[in-house]
């Protein structure tokens, strides 16, 4: 299963991506390496592909349980580069997740990563009397700045990988892999404040 969108105009500061899902316990696999689209091969593996109208995946980040590490890559000219990894790992088998990508986006007023650039939570609201809200779902944000997509998980930065891919206007697509269901995507352009 998936989710693919259109960014009018190209990748710009402004884009934001989120992405809610459920992880599943199980063993994971790499896909066969020549696979221009990866296949998602099981439920608690999921990725992020950031796509040009060329063919090239300029950015690409996936999350391995297997081996609690977040990977960022690039595919250009009908080859992967080289991989960029991150021991850095908070997600949990068998939990909700969140992924939160804007790009050059902002952050609310306590710091903390927002999907809606407000500083307002994602999730329900409005719980009932006696309802105890349960602990936040472990989230990942994807950002950008003019050299580099930074990756986030549970608000610690987990990698820094360079634009192997210029201009980022050229970046048309962005495409969600999971085989399993995917809760909510949501891409917007959102308008960028600095204070």
């Amino acid at each position: 299963m998936g989710f693919e969108a259109f960014c009018a105009g190209g990748l710009a500061p402004g884009w934001s991506l989120t992405v809610q899902g459920h992880t599943d316990a199980g063993e994971d696999k790499d896909p066969p390496a020549t696979l221009l689209t990866l296949s998602v091969l099981l439920a608690h593996r999921f990725e992020i592909n950031f796509l040009t109208d060329a063919g090239d995946i300029a950015f690409h980040v996936k999350p391995r349980f297997s081996s609690a590490t977040v990977v960022g890559n690039a595919f250009q000219g009908g080859c992967w580069g080289q991989e960029e990894v991150s021991s850095v790992f908070p997600l949990t088998l068998g939990d909700p997740f969140e992924v939160m990508g804007p790009v050059g986006g902002r952050r609310g007023g306590d710091g903390v990563p927002t999907a809606n650039g407000e500083g307002d939570c994602v999730g329900p609201l409005g719980l009932g009397p006696g309802v105890t809200p349960a602990l936040p779902p472990p989230q990942m944000e994807v950002s950008a700045d003019a050299e580099h997509f930074h990756i986030y998980a549970q608000e610690h930065k987990v990698l820094q990988f360079p634009h192997r891919h210029r201009p980022l206007a050229t970046i048309t697509r962005v495409r969600v892999l999971s085989d399993h269901p995917l809760a909510q995507v949501e891409l917007a352009k959102r308008s960028l404040s600095w204070g």
